[in-house]
């Protein structure tokens, strides 16, 4: 994979988010990566706490270079609410308020065993 850019934009239109599949509303700050992966082009756009939840994720169960599947989503953010050292993380980040509502959306509950 060749990373062509990557970094936080504001949304000048309405985007989908690669990760949750919701709305990335105009002028809401985002993230965007750009990339070529086996000869072909690709853009990601995605909500900032998302990206911050699927890095998580990745950085404690996958060694090199894997595509994450948005498909599992739900997965990776229920992983990361149910496992102690990884849900340390995301108070280390500063991001549990936040985290706590994308939980809400995903119906996962507030108790989730840790």
């Amino acid at each position: 994979m060749e990373l062509l850019s990557s970094g936080e934009r504001k949304a000048r239109k309405p985007h989908r988010c690669f990760w949750c599949n919701n709305a990335i509303k105009t002028g809401e700050r985002y993230y965007r990566e750009a990339q070529v992966y086996c000869g072909d082009f690709s853009e990601i756009k995605c909500h900032i706490l998302c990206k911050k939840v699927a890095d998580i994720w990745h950085t404690e169960y996958v060694s090199g270079e894997c595509e994450l599947d948005p498909e599992f989503f739900y997965d990776y953010i229920l992983d990361v609410k149910t496992n102690a050292k990884l849900y340390q993380k995301i108070k280390d980040a500063g991001i549990e308020d936040q985290f706590a509502e994308l939980c809400k959306k995903y119906g996962i509950a507030e108790d989730a065993e840790k």
